[in-house]
């Protein structure tokens, strides 16, 4: 990748079944993206923020209109991080702790070779139902 090259973070909408927010997983044949009530950011080119972006919670469902994936530069990130921090430590109560957001994954970098695409057991799938939906 050239080092001028616009990147975008992205992470799943926290899981909210009331907003209609209800996938946790995606796996889009190359990545998995993790969501649940604390969505991890992941860090990926601009194009591909761009068709993650167009996204919806239930790709079978031609109605639905509820985007899977919120999509954000590293300024809006952080500022979204630091309202939902502020968020987080307000509804802790005295005498316990909050835990700490892990940081964005980078999935700018080719993808691993730990797992051969030959071995990967999703294949190419990259419609929504390859979501894993709830627990």
């Amino acid at each position: 990748m050239e080092s001028g090259e616009a990147f975008r973070y992205v992470r799943i909408r926290s899981y909210n079944p009331r907003k209609g927010f209800v996938v946790r997983r995606f796996h889009d044949g190359e990545n998995l993206f993790e969501g649940g009530e604390s969505p991890r950011w992941s860090k990926v080119t601009a194009a591909r923020a761009e068709a993650l972006a167009k996204r919806v919670q239930d790709g079978s469902d031609p109605e639905c209109t509820t985007l899977l994936f919120e999509v954000a530069t590293d300024e809006q990130r952080q500022a979204i991080d630091m309202d939902e921090e502020l968020v987080r430590r307000a509804a802790v109560r005295p005498g316990t702790s909050a835990a700490a957001k892990p940081p964005p994954l980078d999935l700018t970098q080719a993808r691993s070779a730990a797992v051969p695409p030959e071995r990967d057991s999703l294949g190419d799938r990259t419609d929504v139902s390859a979501a894993t939906f709830g627990r």
